[in-house]
């Protein structure tokens, strides 16, 4: 589970990427929604696929220490009739 602190640390290093990614890619009106629940996140997209590429590889690029960045990033693709 991890030492009395673990659940400190991953909250304010959470909530820094968070501001982070707020602030760089709201700006743009590509992240339309952003929740997050302890250290799982729903990120709602609009925008280009090629954007979207962008945006991961800067999320991954974040911080190299935290390999669970990499862990599982879904795209799915929706159009509109």
């Amino acid at each position: 589970m991890g030492g009395a602190m673990s659940s400190l640390i991953a909250e304010v290093l959470m909530d820094r990427l968070e501001r982070w990614v707020l602030r760089r890619w709201c700006q743009f009106g590509n992240v339309t929604l952003w929740y997050r629940y302890v250290d799982d996140v729903l990120c709602v997209w609009q925008g280009p696929d090629s954007n979207l590429e962008r945006f991961q590889k800067v999320l991954h690029s974040y911080d190299d220490n935290i390999p669970s960045l990499r862990k599982s990033v879904v795209t799915k693709s929706i159009t509109s009739i």
